[in-house]
């Protein structure tokens, strides 16, 4: 019983599979998926649209962090300055602490931001490369679809005709053309023995001995009894 089902299972599967190759129209199909593709790329340039902003955003905060950095620096030196000159008060070295600690951190931000940066950036030559194949490849497809579409009929012509020229003389009607040649070259090999059968034997004799040649009938007797 499995064995059926199986052999079931097996020839659904068989005319689903003939029936897909006969709906196949790979004209049809390379249009669908050059839109598809189309769409694909549409979806992946925002995607990186969005990534080259967040790379902006995150070019901004370094910005933001550097001139902070600079900031603090130049606070720093001035307070070292006083310090040195003897003009700074008691608190002097508190400020400079606050502001040499300030320094330090917006410099750690900037350098974080300036790894993120990197890293982005190298992302994005490689997201624009592939973007630019996947655009160089559809806009060839587009260029070649119609090439490729009478390829593909003058390729499905040559089959029909080679097939057609291989079952050529094979036909009911060409083969019925050899039955009519069989038919007429019979009947007149009938004819023709009938045509003998029916002849009298005065016309046979004629045949065979000249007759009406100026022979007479017992000259080609006596002839015969030399014999």
């Amino acid at each position: 019983m499995g064995k059926l089902w199986k052999a079931i299972r097996n020839t659904i599967r068989g005319h689903r599979d003939e029936a897909a190759a006969k709906l196949s129209d790979p004209v049809r199909d390379g249009k669908f998926a050059i839109e598809d593709s189309e769409k694909e790329i549409a979806q992946f340039r925002q995607a990186l649209s969005m990534m080259i902003a967040a790379t902006k955003q995150i070019e901004q905060r370094r910005d933001e962090a550097k001139a902070n950095k600079a900031k603090y620096d130049k606070i720093a030196k001035a307070i070292a300055a006083k310090i040195e000159s003897g003009e700074a008060g008691n608190d002097a070295m508190e400020h400079l602490t606050q502001a040499a600690n300030k320094v330090e951190e917006f410099d750690g931000i900037m350098k974080g931001h300036e790894a993120e940066i990197k890293k982005n950036k190298v992302s994005e030559a490689q997201l624009r490369k592939q973007l630019d194949t996947a655009q160089n490849k559809v806009q060839r497809a587009k260029q070649q679809i119609h090439v490729r579409a009478a390829q593909l009929q003058s390729a499905q012509m040559r089959k029909k005709l080679n097939a057609s020229a291989a079952g050529l003389g094979q036909g009911e009607g060409l083969s019925a053309l050899d039955d009519l040649d069989r038919a007429v070259q019979e009947e007149t090999a009938e004819a023709d023995a009938m045509d003998e059968l029916s002849a009298s034997p005065d016309e046979h004799l004629e045949e065979l001995y000249g007759a009406g040649s100026g022979v007479s009938q017992s000259e080609a007797a006596a002839k015969y009894l030399k014999k």
